[in-house]
């Protein structure tokens, strides 16, 4: 018995490693029905956060979601929105990066309203940019 009480031990050990290490895909459905799904980044650190890889919604105005299942939304990967019909996103100040391409034929989209120091990149020319603000 004690010969296998090692081993389990230690396959117990690496499993936790991994989970705590590996990247992991989720989704989440938000209240306009839109769903999100992400990936997580340092979920066993105190700074955990998740990058938006893909969104299927037929909202005409979409409200990105500052938090997914408890992660900050830092990230909008490329081709997160892709072919999304909306006119107008509102994007919260916690997104730190939209990477080129994350709006790739988005046909509808006008408007992009920043809610915080997030630069232009990444966002689609002719669209125009509204920002927030900032309060001192």
């Amino acid at each position: 018995m004690r010969g296998l009480a090692v081993p389990a031990v230690i396959i117990l050990f690496v499993l936790a490693s991994c989970a705590l290490s590996a990247e992991s895909d989720a989704s989440e459905t938000v209240p306009d029905g839109s769903v999100y799904e992400y990936i997580t980044r340092g979920s066993a650190h105190p700074d955990y956060y998740c990058e938006i890889s893909s969104v299927r919604s037929d909202a005409d105005v979409l409200y990105v979601p500052a938090v997914l299942e408890g992660y900050d939304v830092r990230i909008l990967k490329e081709n997160s929105f892709l072919g999304c019909p909306m006119s107008s996103v509102v994007i919260p100040a916690g997104v730190e990066e939209i990477e080129d391409g994350a709006f790739a034929g988005c046909g509808n989209l006008r408007d992009v309203y920043l809610l915080g120091g997030l630069p232009d990149r990444g966002l689609p020319a002719g669209v125009r940019i509204h920002r927030m603000p900032d309060v001192p």
